[in-house]
């Protein structure tokens, strides 16, 4: 009988994990905005295996035909320590409905992860780690919004969305190594408590910030309202710490900027659609006229990055300048139904309105700019925005974690959609930047889109619209980018660059809205119709701007005759150049394969490296060739060679003409050969011919790093236990194991102990630069346990990484203060990977890929990963395409796997791992025709 209860007891227990996707499938069946994708719910469960695969090393996931099914279906076998399961596409097929299909992918589910659970030797939290993979990589199928939380992580959404969260009221950042006040917020608890800029924050509470993240801060600091937090601030020109005690508020970040330009036209910038974001458009609106002492003679609404927010404020402030009209319809499973309508307040302005937006405007913003052109209250101008129409409603989970689905979608005035397609502009501005080493005058549309997305819904309301007109108008960009600093600045002054490249399309806007008859309600159509030579007259004197602009780069872009039959050669080299770094450039993001969390501000001196073109067209035909250039094409969103330009211009019948172009590249690249087009065009008309170029980035040495770590006390001798209250000391020897030099690593320790305060972090970072192959450098991070039982243990973990990839080693420490052998010194060295790539370019559907894997040790396992990538999207999930486990040896071991190639880019990763955990991995990119 206790046997029986046990049994029951334990069934009841694992309910929760069991039925969770029954409670997924269920949310989707009853609300999911497109019912038909779970016509064929195969595809569901095929990213779902994936995903699992991926979420631990030692799970593999196997695809072979269905013998059963006469070759046409897939059988899965995932294998596990030794065990294997199966599972069939048949299982999930031919249901009477999509309810019944998705019934039968939540019984197969359920059934891998009882498999999962019964035989996989890791956490309770690593399972549950490959529960939540599951379950994001069935929904990555659906779209790209629709998701799982875990429950840390569903906490951390709702205080998002309900915005029960205070804070201090400072930017701050991580400005060499160190936690830094980037500006205080007027009016808040950091102004009022005198913290300044430049200050440096040492402690949060009793937490060191040493080798702490901006994020990792940001979540410290934050609190409910009411709370109080204790920043201990080192302040240049003063002696010691300074201690500020603060109290948590809700601070608003100002979402809403204005200023008057000249001929009493208002500029208003909307930032996003914050809580009072409508009420400060209107308090603005007012102190615009007040400061033109009568009404403006017309509004520039400037929503370009803006990526929404609360939608009742974007409706609140479409309706500011509506009488009457639909403002927003929602659309849910294909029933249409009015959300908001404008209403006549009895104040709204009459006069001309132009709204600024680009392809980061996104959701809220992409609303009021429709609802304002579907109206005919508004001209927008500027580029496409990006095309969000969906909304996600969160369903909550048994286990605490949360499923945030789509449910319906938010549709124009007129039933239009915008989701995948955006708001199309009635001006579409094309901005031209001309470089001594770049010229951008006939780019494509931007890569920041919805559609991108391989999963992103398409609405059957989607209207395929263009814009009246096309401006190309030129940019002067500044001689530096600003930095993360100066964007942040940026949000707290109410100061606006007036001459600035962001304002050009605002000094544009004001040129339009004086063409507007003042005495007039403005009117969209109308103002298109009766401006027409206006509008042809300032895109000419637009264009003739750029033309004199490529005139000073020594570009002939004068128009002459159509030639009756063109005739050239186009020649093409590249060689690959190194450069060095320029002075004040700061670490680069993570360079392709690199998976540290960079985040610093040191001066980086890294060389640049670049692949420098250059073209060189002769014309051939007996007539001169006018306004020719060209423009590469590739089949890889994420290409180097995407949408790059050459202007020839002018090219006399006989002559030649040649351009250069530079294309940085990472110091440390991804060995690959790449194929791409380049397309000729003459005065932006129908292509005249093109020409395939072949570019190899060869293989080299990439980073790679060893360490000898030793834990020591106070006095410097090596220990194996901690002590509560002691002061200690972890020494990493970090040598460069590679045949390349170095020029900028930086090696942290970061506190990862439950709770934080157990352990404070004394000296957690140093920065190596300039380390030579064998050279080593010694780091001493300095640390103290607190002299209380708080903790267990103590985890503290070691990052070495070289700054430009990302690419180096991280191994966790656990320290306890009695207990087993405790810390014994250890040498960390990745293993070592030589792999041989058959061909980097084929038209095969596999390529030979042989690796050789050696460690000092012992060797865990070795794997091949794949993901494809293709000229339009941009996510997925990698497939593990082979998978052996090692039982220690040292090695040298060979492998060889024949690995299957989709048509288009395939980044293909070889990882080894060891005893130690450390991972080597080796990215390559091929091409399949």
């Amino acid at each position: 009988m206790l046997l029986v209860l046990a049994a029951l007891g334990a069934a009841l227990r694992a309910e929760p994990v069991y039925g969770y996707f029954r409670q997924i499938t269920g949310y989707l069946s009853s609300s999911y905005i497109d019912q038909t994708r779970f016509r064929d719910v195969r595809p569901l469960l095929q990213e779902a295996l994936h995903a699992l695969e991926n979420s631990a090393d030692d799970i593999m996931v196997e695809e072979a035909p269905d013998p059963s099914a006469g070759g046409e279906g897939l059988v899965y076998t995932i294998r596990l320590d030794g065990q294997t399961h199966t599972i069939a596409e048949r299982e999930v097929l031919d249901g009477e409905s999509p309810d019944e299909n998705l019934r039968k992918l939540a019984r197969v589910l359920e059934r891998v992860m009882r498999f999962v659970e019964s035989t996989y030797k890791g956490t309770a939290e690593e399972i549950d780690a490959a529960r939540y993979a599951m379950a994001n990589g069935m929904c990555l199928v659906l779209d790209p919004h629709t998701n799982v939380f875990s429950p840390k992580e569903y906490k951390e959404f709702f205080v998002h969305i309900e915005g029960e969260i205070g804070g201090v009221g400072a930017y701050i950042g991580v400005r060499n190594g160190k936690l830094t006040i980037i500006s205080p917020l007027e009016g808040t608890p950091a102004q009022r408590e005198g913290i300044k800029a430049e200050d440096e924050v040492v402690r949060i509470d009793d937490e060191s910030t040493v080798s702490m993240t901006t994020q990792e801060a940001v979540a410290r600091i934050r609190g409910a309202p009411g709370s109080e937090v204790v920043l201990w601030i080192r302040r240049k020109g003063h002696d010691g710490l300074i201690k500020k005690t603060l109290v948590r508020e809700n601070v608003s970040i100002p979402s809403v900027r204005s200023t008057l330009l000249g001929n009493g036209i208002g500029y208003i910038k909307v930032i996003n659609f914050a809580q009072n974001t409508a009420r400060s458009f209107l308090t603005q609106l007012n102190d615009l006229q007040k400061a033109n002492r009568g009404a403006l003679r017309g509004i520039v609404l400037d929503v370009r990055d803006n990526p929404g927010g609360l939608l009742d404020q974007a409706v609140a402030l479409a309706d500011v300048f509506l009488k009457r009209g639909d403002l927003v319809l929602k659309a849910e499973k294909g029933v249409v139904s009015p959300l908001a309508r404008a209403e006549d307040q009895g104040f709204e302005p009459n006069c001309p309105l132009i709204v600024l937006i680009n392809q980061g405007a996104a959701s809220g913003s992409e609303i009021l700019a429709g609802a304002l052109r579907n109206n005919d209250r508004a001209l927008l101008i500027g580029r496409r925005t990006f095309g969000k129409g969906s909304v996600q409603q969160p369903r909550p989970l048994s286990d605490e974690s949360c499923l945030k689905l789509t449910t319906y979608e938010y549709l124009l005035a007129g039933e239009v959609s915008i989701q995948n397609v955006g708001v199309t502009p009635d001006l579409a501005l094309d901005p031209v930047m001309i470089e001594k080493d770049d010229v951008s005058v006939f780019a494509d549309e931007p890569l920041a889109s919805e559609r991108l997305h391989k999963a992103a819904i398409t609405s059957r309301f989607e209207k395929q619209e263009e814009p009246a007109w096309r401006f190309f108008y030129h940019v002067d960009l500044p001689d530096t980018p600003r930095d993360a600093d100066a964007i942040a600045k940026s949000f707290v002054s109410s100061e606006f660059d007036v001459d600035g490249p962001d304002f050009v399309a605002v000094h544009l806007a004001s040129r339009l809205i004086l063409m507007a008859d003042k005495d007039v309600p403005f009117s969209r159509t109308s103002f298109l119709a009766a401006h027409r030579e206006d509008i042809r007259r300032l895109k000419e004197e637009k264009f003739r701007e750029v033309t004199a602009r490529l005139a000073e780069a020594q570009i002939d872009w004068t128009a002459g005759p159509a030639p009756h039959s063109p005739s050239f050669d186009l020649a093409i080299a590249y060689e690959i150049v190194t450069e060095p770094h320029e002075a004040g450039t700061r670490a680069a993001a993570v360079a392709e394969d690199g998976d540290a969390d960079i985040e610093s501000g040191d001066d980086d001196p890294t060389p640049e490296r670049k692949l420098r073109f250059t073209a060189t067209l002769r014309n051939t035909g007996a007539e001169d060739l006018w306004r020719v250039h060209c423009v590469t094409e590739s089949d890889d969103v994420s290409s180097f060679y995407r949408n790059r330009e050459f202007l020839f211009g002018r090219v006399p019948a006989g002559g030649a003409v040649a351009r250069t172009l530079d294309v940085g590249i990472p110091y440390f690249s991804i060995p690959r050969e790449e194929e791409f087009k380049v397309v000729v065009r003459a005065d932006n008309a129908a292509a005249l011919g093109e020409k395939t170029v072949v570019v190899r980035i060869p293989e080299g040495p990439m980073p790679s790093f060893s360490a000898a770590v030793a834990l020591r006390d106070k006095d410097g001798k090596d220990v194996r236990h901690v002590a509560r209250g002691g002061e200690f000391t972890l020494r990493a020897a970090v040598r460069n194991a590679g045949a390349a030099e170095i020029f900028q690593a930086v090696a942290r320790l970061k506190n990862e102990t439950d709770p934080s305060q157990a352990v404070y972090l004394v000296r957690g970072r140093e920065l190596l630069t300039h380390l030579g192959p064998g050279e080593e450098r010694v780091c001493e991070f300095a640390f103290t346990i607190a002299d209380k039982p708080s903790a267990d243990k103590y985890v503290l973990r070691l990052d070495v990484f070289e700054t430009s990839s990302g690419k180096g080693l991280s191994k966790k420490f656990e320290l306890r203060t009695s207990g087993g052998e405790g810390f014994a010194p250890v040498t960390l060295a990745p293993p070592e990977v030589a792999v041989k790539v058959g061909a980097f370019l084929t038209d095969r559907p596999t390529v030979p890929i042989e690796a050789v894997v050696r460690d000092e040790k012992d060797l865990r396992a070795i794997m091949i990963l794949t993901l494809t990538r293709d000229k339009r999207y941009i996510d997925g999930i990698p497939d593990k395409v082979f998978y052996r486990a090692i039982d220690g040896a040292r090695g040298p071991l060979t492998f060889a796997h024949e690995v299957p190639l989709r048509v288009g880019t395939n980044v293909v990763s070889v990882v080894a791992t060891d005893g130690d955990k450390l991972k080597t991995v080796q990215t390559y990119v091929i091409k399949r025709r």
